[in-house]
């Protein structure tokens, strides 16, 4: 098969969806499919609206003999129009890759309705959904009323190198010292550091030390905020942010921590959560986001409900004083990684429906243009 992969910006891009696309693209390729990236520019949702009359974006929709094409549904904006200008010209199955709904996210009440109109509209356009997750197929039934024909396929955490030992895991939490806590995730309020630093505030000021990893440039006016806050507190020296660093980088940094907090809302089947579970970190999930699905309460880690941040920092003030406590949710964070599937495992799925699509394409007609 020819399949073509439509998104924003570059595949290489550091994120869990992204790093999801590129698994997805290369198991494709190791099943013998070709696969062509589509880009677009990021651009604000109003001017993505505007190239629904692109012709540019059309006609490389329609250049290739595609057999199937896959948009990630972050690009929904660009194409909930344009997709019925497809259709007029090629019968080219068209897949939405969902990781995650604009429309579910929290917004004034006129956003969130122009969101859930284009959103709806845009997803009638399809032929089928590979959905992140359960709870996102679910949001999308609710939306449309009925549920496109496609596949659950959960992320996976299995890309990082790990080199701990059920040993080495008990020793690192035996340690003597602050408690070593750590955020992965770019630096955009949808992944929640404001709302860590704020239970921080609850916690005795020597009893922990923040590691922060991301991007900081998605939104500087967001870090601009956060450096206010840990200067407001005086932490320079207890929260440190590092930017982006390399997956052999970040590896080391999640082995050298003992909690792993990102309490992101909405965060899908979290990528992120499984790379820190794998390296026997008990996570701080948000208790309303998907990914606390990975996370059993008390266990391989904690629910942080946001209307009760108290608890929050008691969860890691035990974590900080109770080291035999922490041995035992770094064991059992480690067990519930090697529960989980594989990145080839989980998309195996995805491939399989993306070739049962393009095995029942209808041809186009002779001399229509592809």
């Amino acid at each position: 098969m020819h399949i073509a992969l439509v998104i924003y910006g570059s595949l290489e891009e550091v994120s869990g969806g992204f790093l999801y696309d590129r698994k997805l693209v290369e198991l494709l390729r190791q099943r013998g499919h070709d696969v062509t990236i589509i880009s677009s520019p990021w651009r604000s949702y109003g001017r993505s609206l505007m190239d629904n009359g692109s012709w540019h974006l059309l006609d490389r929709m329609q250049d290739r003999e595609f057999t199937v094409i896959v948009q990630d549904e972050l690009i929904h904006p660009s194409v909930f129009q344009l997709n019925r200008r497809i259709r007029r010209v090629v019968q080219t199955p068209i897949v939405s890759l969902i990781h995650l709904l604009r429309s579910s996210q929290q917004w004034p009440v006129w956003q969130q309705g122009l969101y859930r109109w284009v959103e709806r509209r845009y997803l009638a356009t399809v032929d089928g959904c590979i959905y992140a997750n359960r709870h996102i197929a679910d949001r999308v039934r609710a939306l449309l009323d009925t549920l496109p024909p496609g596949v659950i396929a959960h992320p996976a955490g299995n890309h990082l190198p790990v080199a701990l030992t059920p040993a080495r895991i008990v020793e690192r939490a035996q340690r003597p010292g602050p408690l070593k806590i750590i955020f992965v995730g770019n630096l955009i309020p949808l992944k929640g550091l404001n709302l860590l630093l704020t239970v921080l505030q609850y916690l005795p000021a020597t009893s922990w030390r923040l590691t922060v990893l991301g991007s900081e440039d998605r939104d500087p006016a967001y870090v601009r905020q956060v450096r206010r806050h840990i200067a407001a507190r005086g932490w320079e020296t207890q929260v440190r942010l590092h930017g982006l660093l390399s997956q052999s980088e970040v590896s080391a940094c999640l082995a050298d921590s003992d909690v792993f907090a990102m309490p992101s809302c909405p965060e899908g089947y979290s990528t992120a959560y499984q790379e820190a579970l794998s390296h026997g970190l008990p996570v701080l999930a948000h208790a309303e986001s998907d990914g606390s699905d990975l996370i059993e309460h008390g266990v391989s880690g904690f629910h942080l409900h946001p209307r009760d941040l108290t608890s929050g920092a008691q969860y890691l003030q035990t974590l900080a004083t109770d080291r035999a406590k922490l041995a035992r949710m770094s064991l059992a964070a480690r067990i519930r990684s090697e529960g989980l599937p594989t990145w080839e495992q989980s998309l195996t799925g995805a491939a399989e429906f993306l070739e049962d699509l393009g095995a029942r394409r209808v041809p186009a007609p002779e001399g229509v243009r592809r």
